[in-house]
């Protein structure tokens, strides 16, 4: 009773809080709506239009996409594991509602169910928006029946329960045995994905000279280096056959490997369970006590990084960002996802010659495999902004009014925080776009030009995450994760997405034009750049002034 009593309250806040947002204003969600159902439709198209090319390849057809889902399914797993075992952490023991729960007549396992099912959702959600237009594009291109779509309903939440359930039952672990130990677990868990990372590009490089690149040869040897992905103890394996049993009609093999997820989804969940009812009082006392043996010196190398990046600025401004950067670096929960993913990228990029496909000779594939390196860098950063930057101003929750009494005004705080997102952003990106250049002998206008494009998109990012993480507060939260999940975050990930790819839509023409194309002279080729430079300095400024502007008259109008 008391479990449903609490799940009542969380759908009847949900709802009211629903219900405010729809009225304050219905354009903006439509708007909202319009966005993320074109962003699926757009996901839909990319999927259906891939496997409706692989329909001219019947004989390797099945092998191919058998491949790519284990890898998808993977990758999907690993990244769900991770995630949850964040979220839980965060939601079991740093979170104010959890010291609530705790003082209130709950038994553990009922709090565990509750914190994880919230977990359930606010990581899982991704799951749903990238695997479905996927998994409905694979059903339409094998002209699959209504028992298919049934079973995928039934097969994605059994695939999500175990991730899940695997990162609670860890964090339970955690918080009993290992509570001031947090950060060199997050390290060691680093390493094994940079190790792995490493090895499997270092696996798949050694491919170089082996066989023509796209021969028959070349196919078996490339699919043979990925094999690890079709171990049947994976949970990704048992979803990837499940999902190609039922989509020819063998529904008694969907069935098992549905069965092999629940069961073993339950099995995880009942050892979680247990280490609940036994641990999380006793761990949740541990990790509480452990907070404050950290003792941080007053002035270290962060001051002396925020004074090197940040010292063209005023000092307010140098010291709030300097803030910002302590905030960001202490906690291995923000700086570990961001390291994991830029890291991979980093790892991909300087072996781009060692991939043997890759014909360094051919101008065109300089311009392919050097745009789309700059489109997975902006669209990973497009995605990083709206996790962290984007609940920065939140973050500072009660202790705001801090803020308020320095001897800044309130635009000069918004204004210092759009700086530091900008600043961060071109760090970050801008060294990755000159190795993937580099690596690939680009031409130096192309690099320059490439470079150029990174840097314009960097700023209307930052403008946009900040602005619309001050528009969209959320003070009485301090997991951003959840704040990120909320109404504003969802819009800002939407603004992004679209200010990113309409910048990449413009930017790419020339290059286009020249390499893939009508194969203009060099003289238009630097005509086109120049104009195109031009136009996208102008959106970028007129988007960027828009946001700023809001975002002033948001944080002069916010009532602390």
């Amino acid at each position: 009773m008391q479990l449903l009593n609490l799940f009542g309250f969380r759908y009847r806040a949900a709802r009211n809080q629903m219900k405010q947002e729809t009225g304050r204003n219905r354009l903006k969600m439509l708007v909202i709506t319009f966005a993320v159902v074109g962003l699926w439709f757009s996901l839909y198209r990319f999927f259906i239009g891939g496997l409706m090319y692989m329909n001219h390849f019947p004989d390797i057809k099945e092998w191919v996409v058998t491949y790519m889902f284990a890898i998808f399914f993977l990758s999907l797993f690993v990244m769900l594991l991770i995630s949850n075992a964040i979220i839980s952490y965060s939601s079991f023991y740093r979170s104010a509602e959890a010291s609530m729960l705790v003082a209130m007549p709950l038994e553990p396992g009922q709090i565990f169910i509750y914190k994880m099912a919230e977990s359930i959702l606010f990581s899982s959600w991704a799951f749903f928006f990238l695997g479905t237009p996927l998994l409905v594009a694979y059903g339409v291109n094998y002209s699959a029946g209504w028992a298919y779509y049934f079973s995928v309903l039934c097969l994605i939440p059994a695939f999500i329960i175990l991730p899940a359930v695997s990162g609670g039952a860890t964090t339970m672990l955690i918080g009993r045995f290992l509570p001031r130990r947090r950060q060199e677990l997050l390290l060691a868990l680093l390493l094994v994905i940079l190790v792995v990372t490493v090895a499997v590009v270092t696996n798949l490089a050694k491919l170089r000279g082996t066989a023509l690149p796209f021969t028959a040869l070349w196919m078996q040897s490339f699919m043979d280096k990925l094999t690890f992905a079709q171990n049947p103890v994976l949970p990704s394996y048992w979803l990837t056959r499940a999902l190609m049993g039922s989509v020819i009609g063998q529904h008694s093999e969907a069935g098992f490997f549905w069965l092999m997820l629940v069961s073993n989804g339950l099995f995880v969940g009942l050892i979680a369970y247990w280490l609940a009812k036994r641990y999380y009082f006793r761990a949740y006392s541990l990790v509480q006590s452990s907070r404050r043996d950290v003792k941080y010196s007053q002035t270290g190398i962060i001051d002396w990084a925020g004074s090197v990046l940040f010292g063209l600025f005023s000092r307010p401004m140098r010291l709030i960002n300097t803030k910002d950067l302590k905030t960001f670096i202490r906690d291995p929960v923000q700086w570990s996802q961001f390291l994991v993913f830029f890291g991979i990228l980093a790892v991909y990029f300087l072996n781009l010659r060692n991939i043997t496909y890759i014909n360094l000779n051919s101008p065109f594939w300089k311009y392919l495999v050097s745009f789309l390196n700059l489109i997975a860098t902006v669209l990973t950063l497009a995605t990083f902004t709206t996790r962290f930057i984007y609940p920065q101003l939140s973050l500072e929750g009660q202790r705001f009014w801090i803020l308020g009494m320095m001897p800044i005004t309130r635009p000069q705080i918004f204004f210092g925080k759009f700086l530091f997102a900008a600043v961060c952003s071109v760090i970050i990106a801008e060294p990755l776009i000159f190795i993937s250049a580099w690596m690939l002998h680009v031409n130096t206008v192309v690099m320059v030009y490439q470079m150029y494009i990174v840097l314009v998109i960097c700023v209307g990012l930052a403008a946009i995450s900040t602005a619309m993480g001050t528009i969209y507060p959320n003070f009485r939260e301090d997991n951003p994760s959840k704040i990120v999940a909320g109404f504003g975050g969802t819009f800002n990930l939407v603004l992004s997405l679209i200010y990113t790819l309409g910048m990449i839509a413009i930017a790419i023409v020339p290059c286009h034009m020249r390499y893939a194309g009508q194969h203009i002279n060099t003289t238009l080729f630097h005509k086109l750049i120049f104009y195109d430079t031009a136009i996208i300095t102008v959106m970028c400024g007129v988007i960027v002034v828009i946001c700023l502007s809001l975002g002033v008259k948001a944080i002069k109008k916010m009532e602390i």
